[in-house]
C-alpha cells in the first residue's frame, strides 16, 4: 500500500516587475528551496502565483498565461533533473493567485483563485512561503482559511528582484518573442519529430 502523497502549497510573493521573465527570474530562488526540500513521500505540491499582467479578460491574457505557465513547468523541470532516480514522486501544479478576492471572485471556476480558495480545495500537510513580510501574510490568509488541521509552516528563501532597471530590461528584451511548449508527461519524443 503507498503512502498519500503529502498535499503542499508554495505561495510565492507577488513580483515587482512587470516582464515574465523577470518575474520567473524574481521566482527562481522560492522554488528552488522549495525542492531541494528533503521528501520521503510522494508530494503532491501546489504552486500559487501572482501573475504580474491582468488575468480579465481571459481573451487578452491567455497567450501571457500559457507563456508563464510554460516558463515555470520548465524551472521546475530543469530544477527537478538532477534529483536522483530514487527520490520519491513529485506532482507538480501551478495555479494562478488573485491578486484580491474580489478579482478571483470575477474569474471563479476559472485559473485564477485567491488564496482563501487555494486554502480551502482540500486537507493540506505543508505551506511554504517566502521570508519576510508578503510570506508572512500570505501564511496569515492561507491559514485562516484552512480547515486543514496542523499544516506545517516553512520558510523559503524570498525573491530575488533584478539589481538594476538595466538588468530587468535586458531579462525582458531576451525572452521578447520566445515561443516555448511544454510536455507533461514522461513519454520521450517521437524520433522522426522535427524540432524547430
Amino acid at each position: 500500500m503507498s503512502a498519500r502523497p503529502l498535499a503542499t502549497a508554495l505561495l510565492l510573493e507577488p513580483s515587482p516587475h512587470t516582464s515574465i521573465a523577470s518575474s520567473l527570474a524574481f521566482w527562481t530562488a522560492s522554488v528552488t528551496t522549495a525542492l531541494a526540500r528533503p521528501r520521503v513521500l510522494p508530494t503532491l505540491l501546489y504552486i500559487g502565483v501572482p501573475p504580474p499582467f491582468a488575468t480579465v479578460p481571459r481573451r487578452s491574457s491567455f497567450a501571457l498565461a500559457q507563456r508563464m505557465l510554460t516558463g515555470l513547468y520548465s524551472l521546475v523541470h530543469r530544477l527537478l533533473s538532477p534529483a536522483p532516480t530514487a527520490a520519491p514522486p513529485i506532482d507538480v501544479r501551478i495555479v494562478f493567485l488573485a491578486a484580491d478576492d474580489d478579482a478571483a471572485d470575477a474569474a471563479a471556476f476559472g485559473p485564477v483563485v485567491s488564496v482563501d480558495q487555494l486554502a480551502d480545495t482540500r486537507e493540506w500537510d505543508v505551506l511554504l512561503v517566502p521570508r519576510g513580510e508578503a510570506g508572512y501574510q500570505l501564511q496569515g490568509a492561507f491559514l485562516a482559511a484552512t480547515a486543514s488541521p496542523g499544516v506545517r509552516v516553512y520558510y523559503v528563501d524570498a525573491g530575488v528582484p533584478a539589481a538594476t532597471e538595466t538588468e530587468d530590461a535586458e531579462l525582458a528584451a531576451a525572452s521578447e518573442g520566445d515561443e516555448h511548449s511544454a510536455v507533461a508527461g514522461n513519454h520521450p519524443p517521437p524520433s522522426d519529430c522535427d524540432v524547430m
